[in-house]
């Protein structure tokens, strides 16, 4: 049976274990690319960094962390919150998902669909009318998922070193 909550500051290490798990998918998709392995690499920090970031989130208002269960076992979470639209255009405020994983044996369920229905309830409530998801350029994949559910793409953002 497939669950989903507002995490709690109780939940918080069962996040940052799902979370890494999201961090090393994304340094699997770009093992032989040696620049985007660069962006990819962690901080020395990164744990305790990300720990904070979620209790914020959990914490406030403009925020929503989701833990997704199966059989009352964690099996993904999404972490979302509100955030300004750019001041020359007419969205003022959007949603953002920007973290949304599933571990890979719950993968398949409709763990993440269940999370998504779960986060545009939460940004339907807060009054949101817009929705913003990020992901990484190799994740084909969740390219697909996101266009079924209804996000097109919009801007396509570039990196380099200098």
């Amino acid at each position: 049976m497939i669950t989903i909550r507002k995490a709690k500051i109780k939940d918080v290490d069962a996040i940052v274990s799902m979370w890494h798990g999201l961090r090393l998918h994304h340094q699997r998709l770009v093992r032989r690319d040696k620049m985007r392995q660069a962006w990819n690499q962690p901080a020395k920090d990164a744990a305790p960094r990300f720990t904070k970031w979620v209790k914020k989130w959990i914490r406030s208002p403009q925020g929503c962390v989701l833990l997704g269960e199966v059989n009352g076992k964690p099996a993904g979470y999404s972490l979302n919150y509100i955030k300004d639209g750019i001041p020359v255009y007419a969205i003022k405020k959007l949603g953002y998902i920007s973290d949304l994983y599933v571990k890979p044996e719950y993968r398949g369920k409709g763990v993440s669909s269940r999370l998504k229905d779960a986060t545009f309830q939460w940004f339907k409530k807060k009054d949101i009318k817009y929705v913003e998801i990020g992901f990484h350029t190799e994740n084909q994949k969740a390219h697909r998922i996101y266009k079924k559910w209804g996000f097109a793409d919009y801007i396509t953002q570039m990196r380099r070193r200098l």
